[in-house]
């Protein structure tokens, strides 16, 4: 569950945030020149296009899809010049700081090629002189030595090697020449410039000089002294730039502290303007926009976080961040990828240590059920919490202190899951467990714990109101909600929320028990409530007063004061029109919804005034809805419902007639009967009342005979008399009434169920396996016909209503 945080969100400057630098800036200049620019060079790169330099010979390209460490291929020309450094540029890569310069230099063309050969001559005439010099001194002393002397030998070999070192020189001499030509002296050393300049008058040896190893050797650790004083200046100087990044964030969060939210945000801003990769601030500042109820901002601030992060267990921690976001905006493909990602982080974590690592793998466990949830797959959902508790019950064993609390967690969720699926056993079972945890816990008196405690209460009001116990459920409110009014008392700032929302439940829950009055006084003290917070932080509370005002508007239709219930649906439409054009996906699914429930209303008003210009009314309201779903994909649970619901309400609207509206006023006079049935027990006086309902709806047909909504209203009396009847063990009246039942209304095939169970029952074995046969494959209203033949023999002999005929209908159906 989301956390309840009042922040207000106010209009500030936002900066644009790079999720990553694509972009390649660099300076392109005039090899050996003093760094003299060159504008005009063109630039050309797939994926970018082509540019040219300014008059400070700067570039700058954008490359589409690429972001820092991506290599890119550069194409450089410029008429009349050369490039020089062809090989840095084969390297070419996107910086993660654009303003990280690409050099590029280059040459008038043929000055390369001339320096190279200038060089090359230097090396040439260098070798050739040294080989002469040291050939001559060989010659020397061999002239010096009898021909027999053994030394000969040795200065012949001399001679062989001098020519082949000669030979190997003269073989480079051409690609050193190059090499040397290629260094560009504007970014070279004075040393290395002293050394060409004596290379470049021919003498080799003085250059050596230039660069002696006593040279080279002071000069090396005089740049090491030198990067150290930088470095620890440098150090000095981050360490500062830390600290006044630090002072935007502290004074962030003492602006948020002070509710000056619109300061807060402001210098959250700044701290990233300063620092755009500093992972702890940016998912701070993602954390805020959560609160803020600004997804999309979290999102984009939480995938920054995630691409500058080199920890895995943190990178896990901000995908299960970026699932809620994608949630909340009910985005669930992409939450699932989210989720799933970190899953998988998480589980190759705990494998290399379970004690460490089980809770993040249990969070992101609890984020997983919970969305399978809300896409009602309750079955995967139940699986990833019973995960998450066995996690957690492993853990609390080693640290019962630290894991009990978020057991706890899971459980009440779990208990909240049961309370949905009607296993009300185990839903008690799994909350029961949760507040013992909670109250357990030493810390119980501390605001927190009592939070824990009031949310449990009211996840067991809501399950008893669902059960339909509210005598209990009304206790169990009560509890929470006395908890949360003293926690409020104390911190309003953070408890109100809560407080309205638990309110709002209970209120809810009076409508069910038909306790009207505390039902709109529930809801009226909320709508107050939320009309404070709003003030404060419209953006995080107008969808809860949205469904406050759709909630009252729904009491009131029931109470039939129809023209209050418009004016609560219209406040409701209103503020969820608006959230819906700022953020679509998050807020169009309570667009329709509160659309629909205004249709409903409209069928009230109808069906209660005979006032026919509803219908015209409902239509268009439809219409609406179906423009919100039309681009949205058909298989999203919450577009199939509303879908459904719209198409339903359509096909009333579209077939209603007036003599409909009398004829249901008319078949509505028998809700008493109807209630009475369903309290009865004795089954002679259930088939009794069916008759009195059956005789009223045949007086009926007398004024309308032609009417299908009241011949579909005869097929379901007869036929729900007909199950009562064979109950009673009256088979053959059974098979009278389903026969008329279908009579009145083939299409209602769920009673063929009944007429094969009363054909088998009197020994009619071939007719009732003929019924089965022919509807076996069969559907009603998306269900197999063969669930309602298999549900209905089962429960005659569980009442021990057996027939010899049985064993051949449970073979038909498939039942062991």
């Amino acid at each position: 569950m989301k956390k309840f945080l009042v922040i207000i969100a106010m209009a500030v400057w936002i900066p644009s945030v790079h999720t990553q630098n694509n972009i390649l800036r660099g300076v392109v200049k005039l090899q050996s020149s003093g760094s003299q620019p060159l504008s005009g060079v063109k630039l050309s790169a797939f994926g970018a296009g082509s540019i040219f330099t300014n008059d400070n010979g700067m570039f700058e390209m954008a490359f589409q899809g690429k972001k820092p460490g991506s290599p890119v291929s550069v194409f450089i020309q410029k008429d009349g010049y050369e490039l020089i450094n062809e090989k840095e540029l084969e390297h070419c890569v996107i910086r993660q700081d654009p303003d990280d310069l690409i050099l590029v230099v280059m040459a008038r063309q043929g000055e390369r090629n001339k320096q190279a050969l200038a060089y090359y001559d230097i090396i040439v005439e260098k070798t050739n002189n040294n080989y002469d010099k040291q050939l001559s001194n060989i010659h020397s002393r061999l002239d010096a030595l009898d021909e027999d002397d053994k030394s000969r030998q040795a200065l012949r070999q001399q001679i062989e090697a001098l020519q082949k070192e000669k030979e190997t020189l003269l073989n480079r001499a051409e690609e050193l020449a190059k090499q040397l030509a290629t260094v560009d002296l504007d970014q070279a050393s004075s040393i290395a410039r002293d050394a060409y300049d004596e290379f470049n008058n021919g003498n080799i040896k003085g250059a050596l000089l230039v660069l002696s190893d006593e040279i080279l050797d002071k000069n090396y650790k005089e740049a090491k002294e030198e990067q150290l004083k930088l470095k620890q200046k440098l150090k000095a100087s981050q360490n500062a730039l830390s600290q006044s990044i630090e002072n935007f964030m502290i004074k962030a969060r003492f602006c948020s502290s002070d509710r000056q939210y619109d300061k807060a945000l402001e210098n959250y801003l700044r701290a990233y303007e300063a620092d755009s990769t500093n992972v702890k601030n940016l998912i701070e500042i993602g954390d805020f926009y959560d609160d803020l109820n600004r997804q999309e901002e979290a999102i984009r601030y939480y995938h920054q976080a995630l691409q500058n992060t080199t920890s895995t267990p943190l990178e896990a921690g901000i995908l299960l961040k970026l699932g809620h976001q994608f949630s909340y905006n009910n985005n669930y493909p992409e939450a699932e990828e989210a989720y799933m990602e970190a899953y998988r982080i998480a589980e190759i974590l705990f494998g290399e240590n379970e004690g460490y690592y089980g809770q993040l793998l249990a969070d992101i466990g609890l984020a997983l059920g919970r969305m399978h949830i809300e896409l009602n797959n309750d079955a995967n959902g139940e699986a990833y919490y019973l995960q998450s508790i066995g996690l957690f019950r492993k853990l609390a064993t080693i640290d019962p202190a630290k894991h009990n609390p978020g057991l706890a967690d899971v459980l009440v969720s779990m208990g909240d899951l049961y309370s949905r699926m009607k296993d009300f056993e185990k839903a008690n079972q799994s909350l029961t467990e949760a507040l013992e945890i909670f109250k357990g816990l030493e810390e119980n008196e501390n605001n927190f714990v009592q939070e824990k405690i009031a949310s449990t209460h009211l996840a067991s009001a809501i399950m008893m109101a669902r059960s339909e116990a509210f005598e209990k459920a009304d206790g169990s409110f009560a509890e929470a909600i006395s908890i949360l009014e003293r926690l409020a008392e104390d911190n309003p700032f953070q408890y109100e929320p809560q407080l309205a929302s638990a309110q709002m439940s209970s209120s809810v829950m009076c409508y069910y028990w038909g306790e009207y009055k505390r039902s709109e006084e529930g809801y009226k003290k909320t709508i107050n409530t939320y009309k404070r917070l709003i003030t404060e932080n419209p953006r995080r509370y107008e969808p809860a007063m949205a469904k406050t005002l759709l909630n009252l508007g729904g009491l009131y239709s029931t109470l039939e004061q129809f023209n209050d219930s418009e004016q609560a649906y219209a406040e409701s439409l209103s503020i969820r029109k608006r959230l819906a054009e700022e953020d679509p996906q998050r807020f169009d699914p309570p667009l329709c919804h509160v659309l629909l429930n205004i249709a409903f209303l409209k069928k009230r008003i109808l069906y209660t005034n005979y006032d026919m210009t509803q219908i015209d009314q409902a239509l268009e309201i439809l219409q609406k809805v179906e423009s919100i779903l039309e681009p949205y994909d058909d298989n999203l649970p919450w577009v199939k419902r509303y879908s459904g619901d719209a198409n339903q309400f359509k096909g009333y609207f579209v077939d209603v007639t007036l003599e409909d509206l009398m004829v249901q006023t008319e078949i509505d006079k028998l809700i008493p009967i109807e209630n009475r049935i369903e309290m009865e027990s004795d089954l002679n006086v259930i088939v009794s009342l069916y008759k009195q309902i059956i005789d009223t709806l045949q007086s009926i047909k007398k004024t309308f005979p032609d009417n299908n909504r009241l011949n579909l209203k005869l097929s379901e009396s007869y036929g729900n008399m007909s199950i009562y009847q064979i109950y009673n063990q009256q088979f053959s009246i059974a098979e009278k009434s389903a026969l008329r039942g279908l009579h009145y209304d083939p299409e209602e095939t769920w009673i063929n169920s009944y007429l094969a169970l009363a054909l088998a029952y009197q020994g009619k074995t071939k007719q009732a396996m003929k019924v089965y046969e022919k509807f076996l494959n069969d559907q009603y209203q998306g269900d197999a016909l063969k669930t309602y033949f298999i549900e209905d023999l089962v429960a005659l002999e569980s009442e021990g209503i057996i027939h010899k005929a049985n064993s051949k209908l449970k073979e038909i159906l498939g039942i062991e």
